[in-house]
């Protein structure tokens, strides 16, 4: 919908620059055509990002599949409302308020980008304004963390233990993790004392030892076969913050959807979704490697996304298997899903493989890519060597490894890490667009984000700060005397 709008805004103030400069309105035209140009900008940047989602999708699903995940449900259609706040409300932030990233306002900023933030807690006296992220899940469990707590945790505690932390923002408490973890529950001021309501039947603090022996009462209580504590209480390590002036500049500039929680049914949605299932385990991988051969090597992406596989020393090959669908030869046909690499050698002493490829048709107009890679010495990852790449006989780039590109080899620990990192990826870009779609904002929910359309999204929005900086160092040199 959105590059539909836009390139339809375009379209008229094109016609409209002409009729401008048909009557004679010279100065004006100047002005219409920069609008032209945004607008223009714009439809390119949604249809440019919509076209990557697939393969934002695709990614995903092969990190899982690789290590026998099960994707999380899809929260796209939660059903739950949300009371939205338009921007042309003044009225200030309260505690309870909810806070939804708008698709473009955090693209460089991954604490908040596609955040559902409920707002927690508000200082009277400073006015500063606490958050914490709702959709973020963690790798850590709170096990992991108390090995840091100065004091061993009592034994009440141990049934809370191995509930796995979720990430509220990039700001610390800096007094320590037992005093930087956050609990969102669903047990009252009653009967965990000190708790506070933040949000309809959602509680926060409190003392964790009562805490923990609710916790535990639940449990006894629960007819389910398996307990789920994350129905009942969330630890959350992290918040994000602001004062009360930032925050309203930034809502009036619709960097945040603002919304309000009417029912504890939606409070719980938001508060206390459940977690991402954990990825099958695996087993332990072998002793150190005494050759490259039989291994793949990878970027952060994955499998299939230009890994290298050394599966004998004839049979290397770079694979695009999982490949973005905007990859593609200059003759407009996709990447094979397997390139060979020719010429190849390998010196175990140095530790160090070379490589051809060649390319035809060209490949982002090159014809030709030679490889040297150097190994680390327990052959875990790439750290030297490049990428040189010719067209016809001309070196026209080159790639270093260590610096541009980042290659380590997948085991069964990162098929487990990146099955694990995918799950939350898409848990929390489906609770984020279900949070919108409960705010009234569906246009907003259906843009497209992912790893592919990022890619884009990113070089757009690079390209749109660059011209703004030079027009306003225009702007400056045009003053008299700066």
């Amino acid at each position: 919908p959105e590059a539909g709008l836009a390139s339809s805004a375009a379209s008229a103030v094109r016609k409209h620059r002409r009729r401008a400069q048909l009557m004679g309105m010279g100065s004006y035209v100047g002005e219409a055509e920069e609008l032209r140009l945004r607008l223009q900008d714009a439809a390119d940047t949604a249809e440019s990002a919509r076209t990557g989602l697939a393969a934002a999708r695709s990614a995903a699903a092969a990190a899982g599949a690789a290590a026998g995940s099960v994707p999380p449900p899809d929260l796209r259609e939660a059903v739950f409302s949300l009371e939205r706040v338009r921007v042309q409300d003044a009225s200030p932030v309260r505690m309870g308020d909810v806070l939804i990233t708008h698709p473009l306002a955090c693209v460089f900023q991954p604490a908040l980008d596609q955040a559902v933030v409920l707002v927690d807690e508000i200082d009277a006296q400073t006015g500063h304004v606490r958050g914490l992220v709702l959709n973020m899940p963690g790798r850590a469990t709170m096990r992991e963390l108390v090995a840091a707590w100065p004091d061993e945790p009592g034994e009440d505690l141990e049934s809370i233990l191995d509930m796995s932390l979720w990430r509220g923002g990039d700001i610390s408490g800096g007094k320590g993790p037992q005093e930087d973890v956050r609990w969102l529950h669903v047990f009252d001021g009653g009967v965990v004392e000190g708790a506070r309501e933040v949000a309809p039947s959602i509680w926060s603090g409190g003392d964790i030892g009562s805490l923990a022996s609710q916790v535990v009462a639940a449990q006894s209580k629960s007819s389910a076969e398996v307990f789920d504590m994350s129905s009942v209480v969330r630890p959350v390590i992290g918040y994000c913050g602001w004062s009360r002036s930032q925050l309203a500049m930034e809502l009036e500039r619709g960097v945040w959807v603002r919304a309000r929680v009417a029912t504890p049914e939606a409070a719980r949605a938001l508060c206390l979704a459940a977690s991402p299932p954990a990825p099958a385990a695996q087993a332990e991988d072998e002793g150190p490697l005494t050759t490259i051969f039989g291994q793949v090597f990878v970027q952060k992406v994955g499998l299939g996304i230009a890994s290298y596989h050394f599966s004998t020393e004839e049979g290397c090959y770079i694979s695009y298997e999982s490949a973005p669908p905007n990859w593609l030869l200059s003759d407009g046909s996709r990447l094979p899903a397997k390139k060979f690499f020719s010429e190849t050698s390998w010196d175990p002493e140095a530790r160090t493989f070379r490589g051809r490829v060649d390319w035809v048709p060209p490949f982002h107009g090159a014809t030709r890519w030679d490889y040297e890679m150097v190994f680390s010495e327990d052959l875990s990852k790439i750290v030297d060597g490049s990428v040189i790449e010719s067209k016809e006989e001309r070196v026209a780039n080159k790639r270093s490894f260590g610096e541009d590109l980042l290659y380590r080899r997948w085991t069964q620990a990162a098929a487990h890490a990146a099955a694990s990192a995918a799950g939350a990826e898409i848990f929390r870009a489906s609770a984020w667009r279900a949070a919108l779609r409960a705010a009234g904002a569906d246009m907003l929910a259906d843009f497209p984000r992912g790893p592919g359309a990022d890619e884009k999204l990113k070089g757009r929005l690079n390209t749109h700060f660059k011209r703004r900086a030079e027009e306003m160092e225009r702007a400056r040199s045009d003053i008299p005397g700066l």
